[in-house]
């Protein structure tokens, strides 16, 4: 069933909107014109500026690739990078932790049959259900370049910026790549005050998948590991799943 490489998948095709920006919070006294700054530079600066936040709060909505609808809820420790929250995919729910180099997702045995691509397979959602019960399925994160909370996925040579638009209602400059496969991703820095990441879309090159996240600073944001009583490695649930299905 290979359920580690679907947490891996899910993660970093949709958590990956999670904790990338926060509001701006300049409150009218820094009035930097952000606009004229190049694009590279702006999206280091935008980068510099976010490591110095202590919380931040991500709330993102959007198409999963099978075009059902998706959302996510997250908080972020950004001095450690952990990151605890939510994501629902179809009425589907997943508490998602990554801290450490690891990634926890726990979720019904319905959530599971939907990842695997099964939704309406009842022995699945038995199975999965039966298997790992209320526990965390742990996957070790992927590499740096892919950990959830990352900006312009490390690289900023590569970034175009467009023309100072809206985003919510704030003035933003929009900084823009282009990854190989294609997706298109855009974060929204503040035109004006510190260059603060205030949202993000990202695009499939081809298909319905896109996610659009608004995010603020959040006032606290505790993220632990479970216990190890609460947790399932993935490749031992794909085992015993197997084995499950086939007893």
């Amino acid at each position: 069933m290979h359920v580690r490489r679907i947490a891996l998948s899910v993660s970093a095709a949709f958590l990956a909107v999670a904790a990338l920006g926060a509001c701006s919070d300049d409150k009218g006294e820094d009035k930097t014109d952000n606009t004229k700054t190049d694009a590279k530079t702006l999206a280091d600066q935008s980068i510099a500026e976010m490591d110095k936040l202590e919380f931040v709060q991500a709330d993102g909505t959007g198409t999963a690739d099978d075009g059902k609808p998706a959302s996510a809820s997250m908080c972020a420790v950004m001095k450690t990078k952990a990151v605890s929250g939510s994501v629902t995919i179809d009425g589907h729910k997943l508490d998602v932790i990554a801290i450490d180099g690891a990634q926890y997702m726990r979720g019904a045995g319905e959530a599971w049959a939907y990842l695997l691509g099964k939704p309406d397979d009842a022995r699945i959602v038995a199975a999965a259900g039966k298997v790992a019960g209320d526990k965390y399925i742990k996957s070790p994160a992927e590499d740096k370049d892919d950990q959830i909370v990352d900006f312009f996925d490390g690289k900023t040579d590569t970034v175009t910026k467009g023309e100072v638009t809206d985003f919510k209602g704030q003035k933003v400059v929009p900084l823009s790549q282009t990854g190989t496969d294609g997706e298109k991703k855009t974060y929204y820095v503040a035109a004006e005050g510190k260059p603060l990441i205030v949202g993000k879309k990202e695009e499939a090159a081809e298909g319905p998948e896109r996610q659009e996240t608004v995010f603020t600073k959040a006032g606290s944001c505790v993220v632990k590991a479970p216990g190890t009583d609460q947790v399932i490695d993935a490749d031992t649930f794909d085992t015993e799943l197997k084995a499950e299905l086939t007893s």
